[in-house]
């Protein structure tokens, strides 16, 4: 805990960051229980309600490479600074909409909630990329670790808030908090300065134009992504699937609704993601990043057999609990080992494949488990689900752990 605090209390760059990333994922938070309500309020439809939030994901798949691209070739503090910027602009555009003429065309909302989405694409590969100049490589993992405990609180206290600002003042109020918060957090990464560590590496002429052999020139130099990125592949579909039929599966067969409902949600995310990322800086001390996230993808694998076996309340909850937690290890393990061996030069494009193959496959995880969820048990997707996780996770294990680019790593 230690390193956490004096991390916060002497690098002023890294706080301001952090600070600015807990506000912005605030109003995020908000926005993401209130654009769905007004599509709803507007519509009362609930397929378009889905589509919605299925437009937050696209651009993910369409721009992740691109905006990954774009952090390596400008400045990253200003692609930061402009996304905020851009963001609250948006979104207080959306709700003085509103305010002008209350019937506002649903189409609005999807087109600018595509351009916010859009923007994130280019958003977080350069977030990603900064954090190397900002910290150095021995407490990348504190960092992220940081980033993730500030991620639990927000994930706590921004559905509880959200909810009571659209029961009492209405959805449309929670659109003005995330234009402050992005405008907030714009403001306070102007004020970070700093000098790269890293000497940036220029690339030939024939590769600084953006061109999709790009991608296959990073998986030729970092080669030892490759077994990483595979095995994260398998947690991203695992991801998609359990998330989609987990508010199922506490409804229709744990019956829990309201205050019980909530507190479980409670349980399953703030507890074990809180925990993990205090633990996972002493764990990568003992193991190797190898042996941490594949220890990690395994048992998160089995967890979501486990919450398949049985509807008993506590049981599932553990197994929640232990799910989220390896989750964590894993999440923040796959973020620190790219951002301490890549170099900085080229981190953004990295970090722009990961956000497109996860947009890809997240979403795909939750359409064929919602699928299966009209002909299957949700109790028997769950354990079919977390088996074959388990057995492709441990396949992979041992068709590249003993090959020489893992090995050297």
């Amino acid at each position: 805990m230690n390193n956490y605090l004096n991390l916060i209390k002497n690098n002023k760059n890294f706080r301001l960051i952090a600070v600015a990333k807990f506000l912005s994922d605030l109003g995020s938070q908000m926005q993401r229980f209130g654009l769905p309500w007004l599509v709803y309020e507007h519509t009362n439809s609930g397929s378009l309600m889905a589509l919605n939030f299925t437009m937050t994901l696209l651009p993910g798949l369409l721009f992740g490479i691109i905006g990954g691209d774009t952090a390596d070739k400008f400045s990253k503090k200003k692609i930061l600074i402009l996304g905020d910027f851009f963001s609250g602009f948006i979104t207080i555009f959306l709700y003085y909409m509103h305010v002008l003429d209350p019937k506002i065309s649903v189409v609005l909302i999807f087109i600018l909630t595509f351009l916010l989405s859009s923007i994130s694409s280019f958003y977080t590969p350069a977030f990603t990329a900064i954090i190397p100049n900002i910290v150095s490589n021995n407490i990348i993992i504190s960092a992220n670790s940081v980033f993730s405990i500030f991620e639990s609180i927000v994930s706590l206290i921004g559905p509880v808030v959200a909810t009571l600002i659209i029961g009492i003042v209405g959805a449309w109020i929670t659109l003005l908090i995330n234009a402050v918060s992005f405008i907030l957090s714009g403001i306070i990464i102007i004020n970070i300065k700093y000098k790269s560590h890293i000497k940036f590496k220029k690339l030939p002429k024939t590769r600084k134009k953006f061109n999709f052999k790009k991608v296959a020139y990073i998986f030729k130099e970092f080669s030892w992504l490759k077994f990483y990125l595979y095995i994260m592949s398998v947690m991203y579909i695992a991801l998609g699937c359990v998330g989609s039929i987990l508010q199922f599966y506490f409804i229709n067969k744990l019956h829990l609704k309201g205050v019980s409902l909530g507190a479980t949600f409670v349980l399953f995310e703030f507890i074990p993601v809180l925990i993990a990322s205090l633990l996972v800086n002493m764990l990568i001390k003992n193991l190797s990043y190898k042996y941490s996230i594949f220890i990690s993808a395994s048992i998160f694998s089995l967890s979501i057999f486990g919450l398949g076996l049985t509807t008993n309340y506590f049981i599932v909850v553990l197994f929640g609990i232990i799910q989220n937690f390896f989750g964590t290890i894993a999440l923040v393990c796959w973020e620190s080992i790219r951002q301490e061996r890549i170099i900085s030069s080229k981190l953004g494009m990295v970090s722009g494949i990961v956000v497109t193959i996860q947009s890809f496959l997240m979403p795909l995880g939750g359409i064929v488990s919602s699928l299966l969820l009209s002909k299957i048990d949700v109790q028997q997707i769950l354990k079919t689900s977390g088996v074959l996780c388990f057995l492709i996770t441990l396949l992979i294990y041992l068709v590249f752990h003993k090959t020489p680019y893992i090995e050297s790593d």
